[in-house]
């Protein structure tokens, strides 16, 4: 993955690190409960929060950096790392559903995960079709 981001950090405006626990858009830093995002990668916040404002996320979604989501700090995320070296925005976003957070979420039928994939394309279709203003 590393050196992948290397060879197209000049051509990728924002990466996103999809996990299936819980439904959130977590952002970068996340070791950090008084997150320090505008001082270490200044203008990713305000992309991070124009995505959580204006795209269409399912209904329950959660947003911030990992202490503002779940109240823990975790710490050496890929966001984490891709932003501070790279300065390109990411993010982790977490696909599932809320109910069945952490332990207990397992996919319980294709159903189910054409149903959550169809609720978060929407606001990945608004990633995507923001990307140039992203990083310039």
């Amino acid at each position: 993955m590393r050196a992948f981001l290397e060879l197209k950090k000049d051509d990728l405006r924002f990466v996103i690190n999809f996990h299936s626990n819980g439904n959130s858009f977590i952002w970068p830093f996340n070791g950090r409960e008084n997150n320090d995002i505008e001082r270490r990668a200044p203008g990713v916040l305000a992309i991070m929060k124009d995505i959580v404002n204006h795209a269409q996320f399912p209904a329950d979604v959660k947003s911030g950096n990992s202490f503002e989501v779940i109240k823990e700090t975790v710490g050496g995320d890929a966001d984490d790392y891709i932003t501070a070296t790279y300065g390109i925005p990411s993010v982790t976003s977490e696909l599932g559903v809320m109910s069945q957070f952490v332990n207990d979420w397992v996919i319980r039928s294709k159903e189910d995960a054409y149903d959550i994939l169809s609720q978060n394309t929407k606001w990945v279709d608004y990633v995507f079709t923001h990307l140039p203003s992203y990083k310039e």
